[in-house]
């Protein structure tokens, strides 16, 4: 690839020389960095693509496994669904998958290189970041946040987010500022509330804090400059920024319905809160739930976040920037410590004895975590510290060229060993995920195994059997195209939703103890027809697929190395 001419920046002892690029073609290949890494990292389907893709599906044709219980559930995400739920018919689940994935991180991208604009990053720095930042937050979250995997809302969310960042930061007047970063924050909303709303503010804290700190206006409009996006005069331009505000309003229509107006009483209101706090999403929202190790790992992540962002802040290359990159330093660098904050406030809402029960107030508590207080911080301190590493590593690459009195054409080809280092530590980091080759091996069988099931049930079977597959296999809707009864990983996000899904949890795990129980160490149980019969008369269930269970009195109507398919009288 190659760099456009380098723009030299003056500084008081001329030693660094940074490589300033503009191109298109810089956000374009950490694009295609990011969707590769995807593809690798989360193969399609990736668990949450099962759950989204799948409730698209069914929310633009709800005759499609019309009667399966979360399905039906009331729905949050409509601009996802509405946007993305249209296209399996016409290219099926996997092409759909690929293309929603490559357009989310395309905006994710996209709004990062627009930051990274008005930070003044060189292209090689700006990839070197772009490329780092995945494996950050994967190694260094708390919450379990990602951002690179498969394809769901928040990911449009965080390009939305970071691209309104950008331009509060950049050389507009000062409407046009306010109008496009709005707006570009209501396409963010649109996407995903809780990521929106939570970026909303964060930013609107940290432009209090800098006029506050700067004694200065809350914006600037310099000189004309480098924009940091495509400026917003145009009718076009102004119908888009638009209708990121009537998506936010439908965004926030369906997520107050669901929340507050879904019909269900205050006992199983609190039922389901419980069950989403401290049971369903306990890894995410409850403070007391995540490791210790978690936590270590996010406090030493943001010392050496902020180490770094002082050094950077205090070097040649900010102390002699334009008023824009400074501030844009600073508004990131306040975003993130606002972001921490956020998340030293859901520790101490949520910190205390275990059951919760235990907590003083663990009602008005518990409401609270509902709310995602770690995930920010999840996302944006990883930011912060894989923009400021890349550009401390490329200015120490361009110090040393220049010391050697390199010419910028070498510098340009030198300077691409960075990011592609970066790029070459994303892919090896997305491949370790999987294990070693040997469970690589046995996922790919017993995925084959699985994919097979599946067909065999779409071949075989009436649209509407209802069917209950083995807990971590989500992915049963996507192949086989069939209702299931429940699944964990599908949860409704409604009151009376939730507190139902939890019930027919109960009711396979009664039954199964209930079977378990007419065994003894020396013989396992044996699952009759009559216990099969019991269970169809409690649930409705026509097939139940298994890995381990059993022995069963009845044969498998399929089976092959991995899996059985047992249909209930």
């Amino acid at each position: 690839m190659a760099f456009e001419p380098a723009n030299r920046i003056a500084s008081s002892d001329a030693e660094i020389a940074i490589i300033m690029t503009s191109s298109w073609k810089t956000w374009v290949v950490g694009w295609l960095g990011l969707v590769l890494a995807s593809l690798i990292l989360a193969p399609i389907p990736a668990v949450n693509e099962t759950h989204y893709l799948g409730k698209a599906r069914h929310f633009a044709n709800p005759a499609w496994c019309e009667n399966d219980f979360f399905l039906n559930s009331p729905s949050v995400h409509v601009v996802f669904f509405a946007s993305t739920g249209w296209l399996p018919p016409f290219f099926g689940m996997t092409a759909t998958a690929l293309l929603v994935r490559a357009a989310g991180l395309l905006v994710l991208a996209y709004g990062t290189y627009r930051l990274s604009q008005v930070l003044g990053l060189s292209g090689g720095s700006y990839l070197a970041g772009l490329w780092l930042w995945p494996v950050l937050v994967a190694t260094i979250n708390v919450s379990g946040e990602w951002i690179v995997g498969g394809a769901e809302s928040k990911v449009f969310a965080y390009g939305f987010l970071f691209w309104a960042m950008a331009f509060l930061s950049d050389n507009e007047p000062f409407l046009t500022k306010v109008w496009a970063s709005s707006s570009l924050l209501a396409w963010s909303v649109a996407w995903h509330p809780i990521v929106g709303l939570w970026g909303a503010l964060i930013i609107l804290g940290s432009l209090i804090l800098l006029s506050m700190l700067n004694k200065d206006r809350l914006f600037r409009s310099a000189a004309l400059g480098t924009s940091a996006g495509t400026r917003s005069s145009g009718l076009l331009a102004n119908l888009l920024l638009l209708a990121g505000w009537l998506a936010a309003l439908w965004s926030i229509a369906a997520a107050l319905q669901v929340s507050l107006m879904s019909g269900a009483d205050e006992t199983v209101r609190f039922q389901a809160n419980y069950l989403q706090v401290y049971y369903r999403l306990a890894h995410h929202l409850d403070p007391m739930a995540i490791p210790t190790t978690a936590w270590l790992r996010g406090i030493s992540a943001a010392g050496l976040t902020f180490a770094a962002w002082v050094v950077l802040t205090h070097s040649v290359f900010l102390k002699s920037a334009s008023f824009t990159r400074r501030r844009a330093w600073q508004l990131l660098g306040w975003s993130a410590l606002l972001a921490i904050l956020l998340s030293i406030a859901g520790f101490l809402i949520g910190f205390g004895p275990r059951p919760a029960e235990k907590m003083a107030g663990y009602a008005w508590r518990m409401l609270l975590l509902k709310f995602y207080f770690f995930r920010m911080a999840d996302v944006l301190v990883p930011l912060l510290l894989s923009f400021s590493l890349g550009q401390l590593s490329m200015m120490a690459v361009c110090r040393k060229k220049r010391r050697e009195n390199v010419t910028p054409w070498p510098l340009n080809r030198f300077a691409l060993v960075v990011p592609a280092m970066m790029l070459a530590v994303l892919m090896s980091f997305a491949v370790s995920r999987h294990g070693s080759w040997e469970a690589i091996s046995v996922a790919i069988k017993q995925h084959h195994d699985w994919k097979a099931t599946c067909d065999w049930i779409f071949q075989n079977t009436p649209r509407k059997t209802l069917c209950f597959a083995p807990t971590g296999h989500t992915s049963l809707k996507w192949y086989a195209e069939r209702p299931e009864y429940v699944s964990f990983k599908d949860c409704p996000q409604d009151a009376a939703g939730i507190v139902e899904w939890n019930n027919r949890l109960l009711i396979i795990t009664n039954w199964l103890q209930t079977q378990w129980g007419n065994g003894s160490d020396a013989k396992p149980a044996l699952i009759t027809k009559a216990g099969l019969k019991d269970l169809h008369e409690q649930t409705g269930l026509q097939l139940l697929i298994t890995d381990r269970l059993g022995p069963f009195e009845s044969e498998p109507v399929y089976q092959n190395d991995s899996y059985r398919i047992y249909e209930l009288p």
